[in-house]
């Protein structure tokens, strides 16, 4: 009769490895993982750029542009300018309809979700760029 013990391998969660910092193990883990770490780390540092930019210029770019928004309505109210609107639509190839609009949502939204590591990373990133630089 052969008695040979065969080993076992116990299977520890992330968080087990984690609570009993185990680093080889939490290492392997995330080695396992499928992440581009290039792609992660770019969407993280435009992140941290555009949050310190919104941050520190934000307030100037939106009155230069709400300026010229008051600047062009008006000289198209005085007639000294006149905006064919349809013909800048349809030069453009936008067709502000209510379906687009939910198009356009629809796929931001499967963007979004395809690329959670990145949105993610860019979401922090950005927080980070606005609160704490």
């Amino acid at each position: 009769m052969n008695t040979e013990t065969v080993p076992t391998t116990v299977q520890t969660s992330f968080i087990d490895q984690i609570k009993n910092f185990d680093t080889q193990a939490i290492w392997q883990t995330i080695k396992s993982y499928q992440i581009d770490w290039i792609q992660l780390g770019a969407s993280f540092g435009i992140g941290v750029l555009t949050g310190y930019l919104c941050k520190k210029y934000l307030k100037t770019f939106l009155m230069v542009v709400a300026a010229g928004v008051v600047i062009v309505a008006t000289l198209d109210y005085v007639h000294l300018v006149h905006i064919d609107w349809d013909h800048l639509q349809n030069m453009i190839g936008i067709a502000p309809t209510q379906e687009s609009l939910n198009n356009l949502f629809q796929l931001s939204l499967a963007w979004i979700k395809s690329n959670i590591q990145v949105t993610v990373s860019f979401a922090v990133g950005f927080t980070i760029g606005y609160k704490v630089i």
